[in-house]
């Protein structure tokens, strides 16, 4: 197989044929600049509940669901906006952004977002009381990795909400 594929090789040139590349890739540089632009479109169309613009753009990977692919994305964005069947009372805003990967093409940025969302009753450990069913204000925290200036993966990152707020480190956990 291998001496085939040498002999190819070396017949097309001496044929004469025309021989044109098909694709040249050529990565471009992220633009920082328009990262929070892209970032505030993604949770756009996770608050809209727009299954069609999300599937097959984005890659999403959540906690609940691992790799949120076909009919697992209407599950997800139900968790995301309307969690025990109570819709979110705001829109999903975008809070803080900190980029943690510096790379070139493919950085990654940690993304803080805050939701009015509702919890159903549930127990107070701190207080060993129970908390009413109701409305609050929730942070998420998420990773999102661009390639180039386009999202390529979105992923939640709550246990990661320490870096987007440095002075919320306790000081005997700092580095």
């Amino acid at each position: 197989m291998r001496r085939l594929a040498f002999l190819l090789a070396l017949a097309l040139p001496l044929s004469g044929a025309s021989v044109q590349a098909t694709s040249v890739v050529s990565m471009r540089p992220h633009q920082p600049a328009l990262a929070r632009g892209a970032i505030e479109a993604f949770f756009a169309l996770v608050d809209e509940s727009d299954a069609e613009e999300l599937r097959g753009r984005y890659l999403i990977f959540t906690d609940d669901h691992g790799h949120v692919l076909g009919d697992e994305l209407d599950a997800f964005l139900t968790r995301m906006n309307a969690p025990d069947g109570h819709a979110d009372t705001a829109p999903i805003r975008v809070e803080r952004i900190r980029r943690i990967l510096d790379h070139r093409y493919t950085p990654i940025y940690l993304v803080e977002i805050r939701r009015t969302r509702w919890h159903p009753e549930r127990e107070d450990m701190m207080t060993m009381s129970w908390d009413p069913a109701g409305y609050e204000e929730a942070t998420e925290t998420w990773l999102v990795h661009f390639q180039s200036d386009r999202i390529l993966y979105a992923r939640e990152a709550w246990q990661m909400w320490q870096l987007i707020d440095p002075a919320q480190i306790p000081e005997d956990q700092r580095l």
